[in-house]
């Protein structure tokens, strides 16, 4: 079977999704570098200490603008076993019906049983399909420490959640994309139009992105391990 190859997923891609051309090709990107580590580890047998790392990506943007619709149109395209949280269902015990860290395990493995048989033509195995795996945290903004006062809670969530971020042996080959509306980050771009100084503002905005995420309450231990951070 041909793959598709990045121009040509992007292409297919903006027939689901208007704009967000920045967001697009990171995510393509970061499914680029997945397929290539897979290559590495099961074509060409490479040991783990050379194998490429996957990218955790964080998307910045209101609600609406079409975060989870552009991860799952692109999922349409590219085949790959997708699992979706809501951060808010994250907690450290998984009580009160919540899903604790280490049942993202158990999650990952049965959409990785489903795109094995559904697409027996690019997995030859469950264990292929897990290091293919896409986990979705959608509403991290939420687990913001300044979040409705709920500070120390959501600081041990996070503490918690880096577990499986740094799971090198089970999980060492998922890729993570982190989404959330950030209110505080979107409301201050939204502004009046200074004539001839608006790419500068953008520039300078981009540039202290990191600093922006984590004084809306990520623990820098989280933020550091993001590879990309796009806004919508």
């Amino acid at each position: 079977m041909t793959l598709l190859s990045n121009k040509l997923i992007l292409m297919a891609l903006d027939e689901y999704v208007v704009g967000h051309t920045e967001a697009k090709k990171t995510l393509i990107t970061m499914l680029a570098r997945s397929r290539l580590r897979h290559y590495m580890k099961y074509v060409r047998g490479m040991d783990d200490e050379s194998l490429l790392s996957p990218l955790k990506v964080l998307l910045i943007g209101a609600s609406g603008s079409g975060k989870t619709h552009m991860l799952e149109s692109l999922r349409k395209i590219v085949h790959f076993p997708l699992v979706r949280v809501d951060a808010t269902q994250l907690t450290p015990s998984g009580s009160s019906g919540g899903v604790k860290p280490g049942d993202l395990k158990k999650l990952i493995v049965e959409e990785a049983v489903r795109c094995t048989t559904e697409y027996p033509y690019l997995y030859d195995s469950v264990d292929e399909a897990v290091d293919r795996c896409v986990i979705f945290i959608d509403e991290i903004d939420k687990l913001g420490t300044s979040w409705e006062s709920s500070g120390n809670w959501n600081k041990h969530v996070q503490s918690n959640f880096l577990t499986i971020i740094d799971n090198k042996a089970e999980l060492s080959g998922i890729s993570f994309v982190f989404a959330g509306a950030f209110n505080e980050i979107t409301k201050k771009k939204i502004s009046p139009k200074n004539l001839g100084f608006t790419q500068a503002k953008q520039e300078e905005t981009k540039e202290h992105i990191d600093d922006r995420v984590i004084n809306s309450g990520l623990i820098p231990e989280i933020v550091g391990r993001m590879n990309a951070i796009v806004e919508l």
